[in-house]
């Protein structure tokens, strides 16, 4: 299939998210998966990869993080947004979410969702096909 997304994973469990970027390479679903440990690496690869062809169209964001939290990376993606080549569709990506914390979440511009861990198939076929779709109609 021609123009599969990127993907981002970002989760400071080390054998989840190990596990879940063998998953996401996988399904096939992803021309790229790109995982990190916390917000601030990912931050840092947005900055110095900002074409279309490189940044991911889906990140999958765990909140809970040391060094660079969920929360904190949103308040900087929203900064950084402003200046990049394309944007993200940022999904909460976590074992437990508040209902409060979710509509927190959403309240920034470019969260899209929520998306429970584990990641299941079916859920990411979903996502990859709603990004597939936006970018042939765009």
């Amino acid at each position: 299939m021609k123009n599969k997304p990127i993907i981002s994973i970002v989760q400071d469990d080390a054998i989840y998210r190990i596990t879940a970027q063998k998953l996401l390479q996988k399904t096939d679903l992803f021309s790229t998966v790109l995982a990190f440990d916390h917000g601030l690496p990912l931050l840092s690869y947005l900055q110095q990869n900002n074409s279309i062809e490189q940044l991911p169209d889906i990140i999958l964001l765990d909140m809970n993080m040391p060094i660079m939290d969920g929360w904190t990376f949103l308040e900087e993606y929203e900064k950084l947004s402003l200046i990049l080549s394309k944007h993200s569709r940022i999904f909460i990506h976590t074992v437990s979410l508040y209902d409060e914390d979710l509509r927190k979440a959403e309240q920034y511009n470019h969260v899209v969702g929520s998306i429970s861990a584990p990641l299941r198939i079916a859920e990411l076929e979903q996502l990859q096909f709603s990004v597939t779709q936006n970018k042939l109609e765009a």
